[in-house]
């Protein structure tokens, strides 16, 4: 389900697609720390934490009968989305769902490597549910330096830029 936030139509031209939340669609840069915990041999856990050192976004991984398993909560701890990754595909296909169990809920949108071995750069194709070809997709993020940053595309234009 998408739509455009009313109150940021464009920003500097790039129409602003609100996937998870109108309140995630913001104007201007917004600084993150993300911190990695590592829960055991499989699970994981990550925090963006802002500025501050408030809790923005949390996210706790598990890895269960050969398939990674992803919850993203927000501060309060509310789930925004679970991200699943599919058993058996050589571009490692994850499905992304609205809330914590994937069971009957809504696909928000699926992401994949663009090919199916990549070594330096990685770079991810991002479709929403709209896009049923899956022949362009609505989003890209593409590594610029290796372990170093992200570049979140909307087409040709960038719209967000993630610094490890």
């Amino acid at each position: 389900m998408e739509a455009s936030a009313p109150e940021a139509e464009a920003v500097f031209g790039v129409p602003v697609t609100s996937v998870v939340a109108d309140g995630f669609c913001v104007p201007y840069p917004v600084e993150l720390v993300v911190n990695k915990k590592n829960l055991g041999f499989f699970d994981s856990s990550y925090e963006a934490l802002d500025i501050n050192g408030n809790l923005f976004l949390q996210i706790k991984g598990t890895y269960q009968n050969l398939q990674k398993k992803r919850v993203m909560r927000d501060a309060s701890g509310f789930p925004l989305l679970t991200m699943c990754e599919k058993v058996v595909t050589s571009k490692h296909r994850w499905i992304v769902y609205r809330g914590e169990r994937p069971e009957g809920k809504e696909v928000l949108f699926r992401v994949q490597r663009s090919h199916s071995f990549q070594i330096m750069k990685s770079k991810h194709e991002v479709f929403l549910t709209s896009n049923v070809n899956e022949d362009i997709p609505d989003f890209q993020a593409i590594e610029s330096k290796p372990f170093e940053s992200y570049k979140i595309y909307k087409g040709h234009s960038i719209i967000s830029e993630v610094l490890l």
